[in-house]
This record gives structure tokens, C-alpha cells and sequence, in this order.
């Protein structure tokens, strides 16, 4: 029957403890998980890659076509060709031509990615291009070169003859050349630039779209993927479908970002997606299927699956062995409650062990519980003056594990200034809790307590028999709990205190501090406010000549550009403490300094935006952010829709 019991014991500790083989189960896929994140950032950095060089390519072609166009439109040879009205006898314009001819075929030459370079001129009705002179143009169009799903009257009147504007300079477009098809970009401009019905001719630069795709090649895409080049105003310059499938564009919430990577299902296909927009806002797209992405990371799944059983009979083992080891003095303290009964089921056992278990915590816990309570009751009662004597003080502050025989008492109040108590109150109770772990780690102590939403107090044993020694010290860590604080979570605080010599008088030393706090007005030097009862320099100073308020208030209108401006510099500006100038705002201004700031800067930022002269970047430097994405979550914040949506 011993032995029976023995391996129900056994039995259900193996049970307990298998669940541990979860561990090399979880971490053996997260490390399959993890290698295969990795190899899709791999091929990610790979093509973006390819495709930022392909960007580049693109912006040095069209770099290179607006600097030929630079070139043609400073040309005395090109502004002779354009403003002569036939070739005359004596060969004079015939030679210019010519040369004209010469240099065009050069700059073809000379730039790999250019097909053609025709130049028309208006007066004579001419064009030129690399190979020929064109005199007869309805000759010339549909025999030698063409353009698909454009007709000769319209390749005349609106490509020829038209005006040739900035916004629809560059066209995808299908030529047909010596009997030679390609798809083409084709680039136009007025001649002179920019000079609309006054133009004297147009040049048309032709760039094939085949030249540009050689940049693709080592994207893999070629089976079953994609390639495009879209411009900023989603027009599809160029595009390599292998899918089989039309509808293959990202729409344009899914490409926000200036790069990333996707995987999606096109045409029922998984393709491993990756996009780069470049400087001009042309957005270069490639998609790979996925099944070559992950290709290497399925190789690895046969050393997987060996790792897996590998790991799991080492488990086992190590179960086996330790439940056996752990179980033992357990079977023992179950032989105890078995002696001098007939039978003990486990389930009884189990109960009995739970039950002292839960008794034992239970007489353990109780103490702990009425410690946090205990505190805070002594010490609200402390700095409410609820206590008379000297001696019932120091027997309750006892209680709180605070000596009653220390030399000297140092109570410091910490106010949090400039909080918006009616947003984001979680954030708020979250700073006060980072507040109270910074002073803990600094002081060495817990005897931290709250006094009310923006207040906390802090009462320190100290033992300096000199208060100017004591408070020094205190100034040190105080200066770090302040730099710490506004470095990290951008909140301004605040400190005024007392020292203590004598137990019974701690009640006086918090009711002099709520005279400083109900006082704050002028500044001081040190990194808190200490009450002195000799020379009581925390007295309000006599009303100034001047409404200070408004001398605030045109202050920040005049400097709310300034990225720096704060609650602290705009207080050592006037010469007044961050405390009395937020409470400034609140009593007078009914809102908090940071608020009225914002509704500054946001109100001269709509007036900006309405004058459609300046972009969102320069704007948010004009009112005083110090980058367009803090701008434009600012404005979101207070508009309710970005710059680009009002």
C-alpha cells in the first residue's frame, strides 16, 4: 500500500513539473521565428538596396535629361534652328543644321539611358533629331516614328505645338521607331524654358524604359513577382508584371513610410513586398514570392526537428530525476499524517498541507497589511497638527520606523508644476510614481507620502548636528531628483522645506511650509525654498507698478517661436519661482502654462497653413517645434486632422 501512495506522490509532481518542458519547446521556436525574421530583414536590406541604386540610377537620368535641356535651351545653334524660316540657297542654315545634328547625336552618345533627342521648331516647321531632319512631318509620322494610340493631327497640334508645362513634363509612353517598338518616358520642355504660347519650339527627350529595368535584374522578381515605378502623384511610369494579374499596386496607406517590407497575397500568390520612395517622392516597388524568400529557412527545418526530440528526451531525464528527488520529503511528511490511521487518500493529504500552508501565510501577511496603513494615518495626522505632545509624536513615529531621538528633522515638500490635471491622468499618476522611486533610490528611504494630486512630502532622520551642513546635503541629492526628473519625463518640480531640531515641533515645520507654498512669489537662488524663522524672506513683495501678468503674457506671444521656451526659462526671465508662475496660469489664465503655448503656436500655424505659401516643414520651425513630425502630431492633437487634411 506504501508503494502505492509513493507513486501517486510521484505521479502527480511529474504531472506538475512536465509542463517545464514547455521551456526548449518555446525556445527552439523562437529561435525558428527568429531566424526567419532575420532572413526576411535580410532580403529586405537586400532589395532595398538595389532599389535605393535603382532610385539613384533614376534621379542621375533625369538629372542628366534636365541639364541636356539646360544645355539646348543656352544653345545659339538650337535658338538659330528655331527662329530661321527655311533652309536657304546659300547653305548658311543647311550647315548650322548640320552641326546642330552633330551635336545632338553626341548627347545621345554621351548619355547611355537616351534613345532620341528631337527638337521642333515652330517658325519653320522642322524637326531634328539624331538621325534625320524632318521637313515633310506627315511623312515622317507613322513611316519613320510613332506614337501608339496617338494620331498625327494630335502628335501636331498637342505634342508640337503645345505648351509644354513643368507638371506634365515626363509621360509614359509607346513608340515605334524604324519599325522598332519600345516603351518609352518621354520627357518634353518649351524652348526657350518655361516660355508657354511665346515658345519658339520644344525638345523631346526620350529615355527607354528597358535601360532602367537592368537595374532590376538582380531583384529575382522575374518569376511570378513584379517590379513598378510610380511618381509622387501616383502615376505608373514603368512596370514589369510576371503575375499574370492587373490590379498589382499598393494602395498608399500601405506605403506611409519612405521604405518598408509587406507580405501579401496578389493574384493568389504570396509575394514578399518592398518598397523605397525617393527624394522626389517617386515610389519603387518589387515583389518576390515569398516561397523563395523563405526557401533557406525551410532547409533548416530537419536540424530543427532533431534539436526538438534532442531536447526533449534530455528533458524528460532531467523531470524524471528531479521530480523523484523533490517527491521524497514529501512521501515523508505523508508517512507522519498516516501514523495511526487505517488510510489517508492524497486528496486529503493535499488538503491538509494546503491548509497550514494558507494559515501560515495568512498570520504573515496580516502584519504587512496594516503597516502601509498604519504610515500614511501617522503621518496625515502628523502633518495635519492632529498630535499635542512631544511624547505621543515620538511613539508613533516609532510606529513608522522613524527614531525619536534624531539630531536634526528635515521635511521637504515637492510640487509638481505645470500638470494639466484634467488629461491624461494615468500618465500623471505614473510620473508621480517614477518621482517617488528616484527619491527612494537617492534618500535611501521610504518615508515618502502624498499630500494631494501635485504634492508629495518626504521626512528625513538626520545626523548633522549643523542644519547648514544637513540641508547642503540634502540640496545635492535634491539637484540630481530634479535633473533626473525634467530629463526624463519633461515634468517641472518644485521643492520647499524645513529643518527640525526638536520632535515636538515637526507639526510647525509642515505649517510652515504651506506659508511658503501660499506665499510663492519672489525667486530664489537655491535649489529649494527653505523656512527660516529669523529672517522670514518668503514674505509677498509689495505689489509691483506693472500688471506682471500682462508682461507674461506678451512675453510668451512675443518668444512662443522658440523651441526653448518653457515653464522654467520664462520664470528665471521675470525672476520668479516655476511654482508661482504655474500657479499664475492656472488662477488667472485658466489654463496651464504648456497649454497656452500650443494654443499659440497651433493658432499661428493654421494662419500659415491658410496662406498657402510655406510647406509643413517650414512651418513647423516658424511657430517653434523642432521637427515637422512633433508638428504634425501636435496639430493632430489640437485640430483633431493633420496639416494635409484641413
Amino acid at each position: 500500500m506504501r508503494k502505492g501512495k509513493n507513486r501517486e506522490i510521484y505521479i502527480r509532481f511529474l504531472l506538475n513539473a512536465l509542463p517545464i518542458l514547455i521551456i526548449p519547446l518555446f525556445l527552439l521556436f523562437s529561435a525558428y521565428f527568429r531566424n526567419q525574421k532575420l532572413f526576411k530583414q535580410e532580403i529586405y536590406d537586400k532589395n532595398i538596396s538595389i532599389l535605393e541604386n535603382s532610385a539613384l540610377m533614376g534621379e542621375s537620368m533625369m538629372a542628366s535629361v534636365e541639364s541636356i535641356v539646360n544645355y539646348l535651351d543656352e544653345s545659339s545653334s538650337v535658338n538659330k534652328f528655331l527662329n530661321f524660316y527655311s533652309l536657304n540657297e546659300d547653305g548658311t542654315n543647311t550647315n548650322e543644321v548640320i552641326l546642330l545634328q552633330k551635336d545632338i547625336n553626341s548627347l545621345i552618345t554621351a548619355n547611355d539611358a537616351i534613345d532620341n533627342i528631337q527638337i521642333f521648331s515652330k517658325n519653320n516647321k522642322m524637326l531634328l533629331d539624331g538621325t534625320q531632319v524632318v521637313i515633310n512631318l506627315n511623312r515622317y509620322y507613322d513611316y519613320t516614328f510613332s506614337i501608339t494610340g496617338i494620331d498625327y493631327d494630335h502628335w501636331y497640334h498637342e505634342m508640337l505645338m503645345g505648351i509644354h508645362n513643368w507638371n506634365n513634363r515626363l509621360q509614359t509612353l509607346e513608340t515605334t521607331d524604324k519599325s522598332i517598338t519600345k516603351q518609352m518616358f518621354f520627357f518634353s520642355s518649351d524652348i526657350p524654358a518655361n516660355s508657354g504660347i511665346y515658345s519658339s519650339g520644344c525638345v523631346f527627350i526620350l529615355l527607354g524604359q528597358d535601360k532602367l529595368f537592368r537595374y532590376f535584374d538582380r531583384l529575382e522578381y522575374q518569376k511570378d513577382g513584379f517590379v513598378y515605378l510610380q511618381d509622387g502623384d501616383g502615376n505608373i511610369l514603368c512596370e514589369d508584371n510576371r503575375t499574370g494579374v492587373e490590379n498589382i499596386y499598393l494602395p498608399a496607406e500601405e506605403t506611409s513610410e519612405n521604405s518598408g517590407f509587406i507580405t501579401k497575397k496578389i493574384g493568389g500568390n504570396d509575394l514578399f513586398l518592398t518598397y523605397y520612395k525617393d527624394k522626389n517622392n517617386w515610389l519603387y516597388v518589387c515583389a518576390v514570392p515569398r516561397k523563395l524568400v523563405m526557401s533557406a529557412v525551410q532547409d533548416t527545418w530537419g536540424y530543427f526537428l532533431f534539436m526538438l526530440v534532442f531536447a526533449l528526451g534530455i528533458g524528460i531525464l532531467l523531470v524524471h530525476y528531479f521530480t523523484t528527488r523533490l517527491s521524497a520529503p514529501i512521501t515523508k511528511i505523508y508517512d507522519l499524517l498516516k501514523t495511526g490511521k487505517s488510510a489517508v487518500s492524497y486528496d486529503e493529504f493535499d488538503e491538509e498541507i494546503e491548509r497550514l500552508i494558507q494559515k501560515n501565510e495568512q498570520m504573515q501577511d496580516e502584519p504587512e497589511k496594516q503597516i502601509p496603513a498604519l504610515k500614511t494615518s501617522i503621518f496625515h495626522t502628523l502633518a495635519t497638527g492632529g498630535y499635542h505632545t512631544r511624547e505621543e509624536i515620538g511613539e508613533n513615529l516609532q510606529k513608522i520606523q522613524i527614531a525619536a531621538d534624531s539630531p536634526l528633522y528635515l521635511i521637504i515638500i515637492v510640487s509638481l508644476n505645470d500638470l494639466d490635471t484634467g488629461n491624461n491622468l494615468e500618465k500623471i499618476a505614473a510620473q508621480k510614481i517614477y518621482l517617488k522611486k528616484i527619491m527612494e533610490e537617492t534618500f535611501l528611504t521610504t518615508q515618502i507620502y502624498d499630500l494631494d494630486f501635485e504634492r508629495i512630502a518626504l521626512l528625513l532622520e538626520s545626523s548633522c548636528q549643523e542644519k547648514q551642513e544637513a540641508k547642503q546635503q540634502c540640496e545635492q541629492n535634491l539637484a540630481y531628483v530634479k535633473e533626473k526628473m525634467e530629463n526624463n519625463s519633461g515634468i517641472s518640480i518644485s521643492f520647499h522645506g524645513d529643518a527640525i531640531t526638536d520632535i515636538g515641533r515637526i507639526p510647525s515645520g509642515f505649517k510652515h511650509i504651506r506659508t511658503l507654498l501660499d506665499n510663492e512669489y519672489e525667486s530664489f537662488k537655491g535649489i529649494i525654498q527653505w523656512y527660516d524663522e529669523k529672517n522670514l524672506v518668503r514674505k509677498i513683495r509689495e505689489q509691483e507698478t506693472y500688471d506682471i501678468k500682462q508682461r507674461i503674457r506678451k512675453h510668451i506671444e512675443e518668444n512662443y517661436a522658440d523651441p526653448q521656451l518653457s515653464l522654467i526659462s520664462v520664470a528665471d526671465s521675470f525672476g520668479i519661482s516655476e511654482v508661482y508662475l504655474s500657479r499664475l496660469f492656472k488662477q488667472s489664465f485658466e489654463q496651464n502654462f504648456s497649454k497656452y503655448v500650443e494654443e499659440l503656436r497651433m493658432n499661428k500655424a493654421k494662419e500659415l497653413i491658410e496662406m498657402d505659401m510655406y510647406t509643413v516643414s517650414d512651418i513647423s520651425g516658424i511657430v517653434g517645434y523642432n521637427s515637422p513630425q512633433t508638428f504634425r502630431r501636435a496639430y493632430k492633437r489640437y485640430f483633431g486632422c493633420t496639416p494635409r487634411e484641413r
